[in-house]
């Protein structure tokens, strides 16, 4: 078993030494799918823990000789985006466990994010006049992220959490060990918005704000951001039921 623990966090290390053993029988669950996710509370500081599902026979060799975990990118990668002024769950460790020699299960842990954020999927069906502030801010957001050489590979409405305060409109990545580094083209750029859920109008607004804050021609962007939304989600609704108009 190797487990790496961020500095700022070894008052945690007897904890985190025990969590392969514990997390099937404590916490509390906040999702449940491919991966599993539960916090804990401990001394005070909610952690959330995600547990990767064990990768298929291929995989667990690939992630042991070839290539970073998932949970090793979820954490080097909240650590280069922390460097570069990007706000996600603030890193605490992340634990690798072997069986027969190959990867097995292996855990993300990080800093809970407090309960005033929400997700995209609270507002892509509500009026758009209420929250075209949202959708404004996050062409604005995204926009920085690429400038920064930030592409979030899953950018959809659960991994992108938001908050309105004094300051407007804030955001925060999560699900993060799917990422690449480096410069973005207008069109990957543009593209980044295809999974997003909500109505063309709100497309339409985060395409603009998207251009005027890279300082590009609106309508290109328009017309891309929508070209992309469409084959995305016409492609989807084949085999799945969309929750929003199209």
């Amino acid at each position: 078993m190797k487990i790496v623990i961020h500095p700022k966090y070894a008052y945690l290390s007897d904890f985190i030494h025990r969590i392969p053993s514990l997390f099937e029988q404590e916490g509390t669950i906040i999702y449940v799918g491919r991966n599993l996710i539960k916090t804990f509370d401990v001394e005070g500081q909610v952690l959330n823990v995600k547990r990767f599902k064990r990768p298929h026979p291929l995989n667990r060799l690939v992630y042991t000789l070839f290539r970073p975990s998932k949970a090793r990118r979820a954490y080097t990668y909240a650590l280069r985006l922390l460097e570069k002024g990007i706000e996600t769950p603030e890193p605490v460790a992340y634990i690798l466990c072997k069986e027969g020699g190959v990867l097995g299960w292996s855990y993300f842990i990080s800093i809970q994010v407090p309960a005033s954020y929400h997700t995209l999927y609270e507002i892509s069906q509500g009026p758009l006049v209420e929250n075209e502030d949202v959708f404004q801010a996050l062409g604005g957001y995204t926009a920085h992220l690429h400038q920064k050489g930030v592409y979030h590979k899953d950018y959809s409405p659960g991994n992108i959490l938001y908050r309105r305060d004094c300051k407007g409109v804030r955001f925060v990545l999560i699900d993060i060990n799917r990422m690449s580094f480096g410069a973005v083209s207008l069109r990957r750029g543009c593209a980044n918005f295809a999974r997003i859920w909500g109505r063309e109008a709100a497309f339409r607004i985060l395409a603009e704000s998207y251009a005027d804050t890279l300082r590009v021609d609106r309508e290109r962007c328009v017309r891309l951001v929508l070209r992309y939304r469409k084959t995305f989600w016409h492609r989807y609704a084949r085999k799945h039921p969309v929750k929003f108009e199209m």
